[in-house]
């Protein structure tokens, strides 16, 4: 199925088709990417869109960025929306974007990272749900780093009362044997 020129508001958008995903790793990856996209908005339209550049995959809302490599479906640089993409499928309705995308490797830090902790994702996310309340001013944390090795602090308010998680570090074996940033 293709169409072309046609318009969503104030973006242009071509060449609507259906992709086959690899499988349902490759869904599970472009759900979560649709995650970092902006909203439908008149005024950065390119922000709904996820940029393939380079073997990347790339979203932005202007306040944080999600990446991941590229699924093989997707060989041309471009700027896509999905349009559709059930979970339990591996075929997905994208459209192309006449957009321009920012140069989101422009932001990525520079040099080697102060230090680094390896944490147990799913802990993260349960400290981050303990310590935090649905109101804009609940949803706040700080996190307090000592070093690599030590646990670290997360203070956040629940409605509107102080709660405390503390995260023990994986040991250093744990460490993820790759890691990938966009660009690289």
């Amino acid at each position: 199925m293709t169409k072309t020129h046609t318009t969503k508001g104030a973006m242009n958008v071509n060449d609507t088709r259906i992709v086959k995903l690899a499988d349902k790793g490759e869904t599970k990856r472009m759900k979560w990417l649709m995650k970092g996209a902006s909203k439908p908005s008149d005024s950065r339209p390119a922000l709904e869109g996820i940029s393939i550049h380079n073997g990347a995959s790339v979203t932005t809302d202007g306040y944080k960025m999600f990446a991941s490599t590229t699924p093989e479906a997707f060989t041309k640089e471009t700027l896509i929306r999905i349009e559709s993409l059930p979970a339990t499928s591996t075929v997905a309705e994208i459209s192309t974007m006449d957009e321009t995308f920012p140069d989101v490797l422009a932001i990525l830090p520079k040099g080697d990272p102060t230090f680094s902790i390896n944490l147990d994702a799913n802990l993260l996310r349960d400290a981050l749900d303990a310590c935090t309340g649905r109101d804009l001013h609940d949803r706040i944390v700080t996190l307090r780093f000592y070093d690599g090795h030590a646990p670290f602090e997360m203070l956040g308010k629940m409605q509107g009362a102080p709660v405390y998680a503390l995260i023990m570090p994986c040991r250093k074996d744990d460490k993820p044997t790759h890691t990938w940033r966009p660009g690289e």
